[in-house]
């Protein structure tokens, strides 16, 4: 795919703008853990009678993402900043989660190496 703007129509427009910096993400892996639930049998007498129920016998799968993100100077153009994330979930989670996750740690990261209030 082609660039539409160039690399100065870029900075031109992030100047009007009034972006000091820019954060960039990069995926650097993703997959899953998989854990194995094995299988129990509960039973229970009540009153004579007795009721037994299965669980487990499965495998869930648990997924991760691992990123880079880099902080900008815009003014610069420098790289400021240099980060790796790590984001995991539970096995309800899907990649929009884990993404968003991982925006939170990079904000986190930032504020505690006190490159942004």
């Amino acid at each position: 795919m082609e660039a539409q703007h160039s690399d100065e129509e870029y900075r031109e427009l992030l100047d009007e703008l009034g972006v000091e910096a820019i954060v960039l993400v990069f995926p650097e892996g993703a997959g899953h853990s998989e854990t194995y639930i094995p299988q129990r049998t509960y039973t229970r007498t009540k009153g004579g009678s007795t009721t037994s129920q299965t669980y487990g016998g499965y495998n869930i799968l648990k997924p991760w993402f691992n990123f880079e993100a880099q902080l900008y100077d815009v003014k610069e153009d420098e790289l400021v900043w240099y980060a790796t994330i790590s984001s995991s979930g539970n096995t309800f989670s899907n990649l929009k989660t884990l993404v968003k996750a991982a925006g939170g740690k990079v904000v986190k990261k930032l504020v505690q190496d006190q490159l942004i209030p």
